[in-house]
């Protein structure tokens, strides 16, 4: 029905922004994020700007929908002006001033060969000056040696001079400066010996998190088949990566390893993301549908595609808290919550407003995600997959169907396989600018790669890994012979790796691109 003076052409032009808001929407947050952070310094001007053209295209169009644009980029703007507070840090890290400082330790301690270790800690006091100051600021500091035994939400006292983050200034070398300001990180710091750190006491997290870390710990010896807590001692490749994957801890992972993995386009299996939260996802979907189908009054009184959507949620909450809710994590389950969220609303087909919802989430709840590697390339990965990868495995089932119409067993492989050949396709020509941008690389071998490989690591490692870690909290002889299982599969996996691997050519630099060849 037409309002009152307005044209039939007009409500057909907004048609598909009514159909689907949160595209348009999702994008003025992120051009406000944008814009303001790119152009601080121009920041009032952009908001007395934005606000004129809100009020005129209301005046003129009289369409509500553009007010509601306009707010957006306002919200992303004072999103962006909220992170660029003034640090007291800062200042005494230009100058490399030695402080003590009262902190919290916000992750495992990234542990080095040499004894060593690297700190992510959350600065709660700073002492300078002969007074203590109040600080809300994260920090990392190096610890050459000595490191002590500590766990997440601890907190500590502990003299550091503190460093700003520097670039080696290279051309096209990494951007470390840029990579930790992403992060929210202010500045670093060092320490000679770690034997100078204090515990202040028990931890300044909430008691629930607290039990979540010490069994993390419990499971952690499950893995590393130690039976005491003292500093970490090399691990074997196996444990590595069943410690990377599992509990999303990667400081084991020796160079040679993560290089092995890049070289051969399997660098995102590494960190816990958007394919593991998917893995663990299908796989707690098909298993919870497969069981509900069996029961007859289940069948008849409920829908078990919504009930099993809603009972996925809890695996994947599981598996996100054995990962420590790390950033990338949470931020795959909060897509994954969406999607899931969606097909229990039979809003399901709709998979481009649950993309857009579940990005508006993310940023407003930590808005610099924009400008981290693991967010672009999680997201980049799904926009490739609907664009390209569902309507040509779409085909590809029809076109199956058709040929072999009378082996329904030939046809399920056939599909899965092809469904994992073009989603790798896809994903890999989609991330080529971000890779290439980031790690000057890619590999020629990764479609095929991924083929072999992440079957592995979604139907063998991940499933016994955390049916170990449920085990954990009953019986150790069980965690431990479920474990032994996942070691085998991870075994598996990094002999692919290393085969593979043996092959001439299977990676080629590139050129980094600038943000105009990216776009």
């Amino acid at each position: 029905m037409l309002r009152f003076g307005e044209k039939r052409s007009d409500v057909k032009s907004l048609a598909p922004w009514r159909n689907r808001p949160l595209i348009p929407l999702s994008l003025a947050l992120s051009g406000g994020i944008l814009v303001a952070h790119f152009s601080h310094h121009l920041t009032p001007l952009i908001i007395i700007s934005t606000l004129v053209l809100i009020v005129l295209s209301f005046w003129l169009t009289k369409e509500r929908f553009a007010l509601l644009i306009g707010i957006f980029f306002l919200w992303g703007i004072f999103f962006d002006m909220g992170s660029h507070g003034p640090s007291r840090l800062v200042p005494l890290a230009k100058a490399r001033t030695r402080v003590t400082l009262d902190a919290t330790l916000l992750e495992v301690p990234l542990f080095r060969k040499d004894k060593g270790a690297k700190l992510n800690l959350l600065a709660n006091k700073v002492f300078h000056d002969g007074s203590w100051k109040l600080v809300d600021e994260k920090i990392r500091v190096t610890v050459y040696r000595n490191m002590p035994y500590l766990l997440p939400g601890q907190k500590v006292r502990l003299p550091v001079t503190l460093s700003l983050f520097k670039n080696f200034n290279n051309p096209g070398g990494y951007d470390f400066e840029g990579a930790m300001k992403a992060k929210g990180f202010v500045c670093g710091g060092y320490l000679s010996d770690g034997r100078y750190i204090v515990v202040m006491g028990g931890p300044s997290i909430c008691p629930l998190k607290w039990r979540l870390e010490d069994f993390r710990s419990r499971f952690r010896h499950i893995i590393t088949g130690k039976t005491k807590r003292s500093q970490p001692s090399p691990s074997t490749q196996q444990t590595a990566l069943l410690a990377a994957l599992l509990l999303g801890e990667r400081q084991t992972l020796d160079q040679e390893l993560r290089d092995a993995f890049l070289r051969t386009g399997l660098s995102h299996v590494l960190a816990v993301s958007g394919l593991h939260i998917g893995l663990i996802a299908w796989f707690s979907y098909v298993l919870i549908k497969t069981l509900l189908s069996m029961f007859c009054s289940v069948l008849l009184r409920y829908d078990i595609r919504k009930m099993a959507g809603i009972l996925t949620a809890f695996p994947i909450l599981g598996y996100v808290a054995f990962s420590g809710f790390q950033v990338s994590a949470v931020r795959a389950m909060i897509m994954a919550y969406v999607f899931l969220g969606a097909m229990v609303l039979g809003r399901e087909k709709d998979l481009w407003s649950s993309l857009s919802l579940a990005g508006i989430l993310i940023i407003a709840i930590e808005p610099h995600a924009l400008f981290q590697v693991s967010f672009q390339l999680s997201f980049l990965a799904v926009v490739g997959i609907l664009w390209l990868a569902i309507p040509l495995i779409v085909k590809f089932d029809a076109w199956i169907r058709a040929l072999i119409p009378t082996t329904p067993w030939l046809q399920k492989i056939l599909l899965y396989f092809s469904g994992l050949f073009f989603i790798a396709l896809v994903t890999w020509l989609f991330l080529l600018p971000i890779t290439a941008r980031y790690f000057h690389q890619t590999s020629l071998i990764g479609i095929f790669a991924n083929i072999l490989v992440v079957p592995i690591i979604g139907l063998w490692v991940l499933p016994f890994g955390l049916l170990s870690g449920v085990a954990t909290l009953f019986s150790i002889e069980l965690a431990q012979a479920l474990i032994s299982i996942a070691s085998i599969g991870a075994k598996l996996a990094l002999w692919i790796v290393a085969l593979l691997e043996q092959i001439p050519f299977n990676s080629i630099l590139i050129p980094i691109p600038n943000s105009l060849e990216i776009c």
